[in-house]
């Protein structure tokens, strides 16, 4: 596979830097990992995060998805091999395996969330104050914990 196939991006130590995004049509999906990087085993999408990470060293459901999204996005788009994903948390960097068990997961996922936007009323899916009070929907939301 040359560099081009993987998008016009800027190259730097941490990989290459997509400029624009994966999309497919295949999965009906669209997202931009921040690098990709050319290992001897395929290509392994990379996350950054702002934050530091939980302190049980296990990676946010929420990032674990967006990750997941971006191996299937690569799988898909690229036709390349995804061995591992990883999340760049301001602390320590999180490798994920991209095993079918993650790869299932995500598109359950992505399903559920196609299948809620058909829904008329969608219920909160957690209890966590933090998360509602950084919502952009909790001004309209009828659940909002904060």
């Amino acid at each position: 596979m040359c560099s081009s196939d993987l998008a016009p991006a800027e190259v730097g130590r941490e990989g290459i830097k997509q400029e624009r995004p994966l999309v497919s049509n295949a999965l009906e999906l669209v997202g931009r990992p921040d690098y990709l990087i050319e290992a001897d085993d395929g290509i392994v999408p990379v996350e950054v995060k702002s934050a530091a990470c939980p302190s049980d060293g296990r990676p946010r459901d929420s990032h674990l998805a967006q990750l997941a999204a971006y191996c299937l996005l690569v799988e898909d788009t690229l036709g390349a091999r995804v061995p591992f994903g990883v999340i760049k948390y301001r602390d320590r960097d999180v490798e994920v395996e991209y095993t079918q068990e993650l790869k299932d997961w995500a598109l359950a996922l992505i399903e559920e969330m196609r299948d809620a936007v058909e829904e008329e009323e969608v219920h909160r899916s957690h209890e966590d104050p933090r998360r509602c009070a950084g919502c952009s929907l909790r001004d309209v939301c009828t659940e909002s914990l904060a």
